[in-house]
């Protein structure tokens, strides 16, 4: 640091993470560095890391073990309605009742592909 300038270290992404040295004034380094600073109100969301959401549960929990803390308990697996039972409790009307008749019901047979052409399926009624 000068009275006029700030050099540091960064790692330039293009050239392969290579350590490059920068010098700056000293009102570039700040508006730079508060580039990075969120605004009142605002949270920053991590995504790597310890709290990385593939491995977030074993990374807590070795976590919790390093710093002496209990584990915490694992709530209990509520069953979650399928979402045509919670259609017809929402609604009054079932998604599994044929809804021309109102008699049969209607099962899934088959999924097709993107672009095929509907004559293939055959009414089996």
């Amino acid at each position: 640091m000068t009275p006029e300038t700030v050099t540091f270290h960064s790692r330039d992404s293009r050239h392969h993470d290579k350590r490059k040295r920068m010098t700056l004034s000293h009102e570039e380094f700040l508006r730079r560095l508060l580039l990075h600073v969120l605004p009142v109100g605002f949270q920053r969301i991590r995504y790597y890391g310890f709290l990385s959401h593939s491995r977030r549960p074993k990374h807590l929990a070795h976590c919790r073990f390093l710093l002496g803390v209990a584990p915490t308990p694992v709530p209990p697996i509520v069953a979650r309605l399928d979402y045509r039972t919670h259609y017809a409790q929402l609604t009054g009307r079932s998604l599994v009742r044929c809804p021309a008749c109102g008699q049969g019901e209607m099962r899934f047979v088959a999924l097709l592909p993107p672009g095929s052409p509907r004559a293939a399926l055959q009414d089996t009624s």
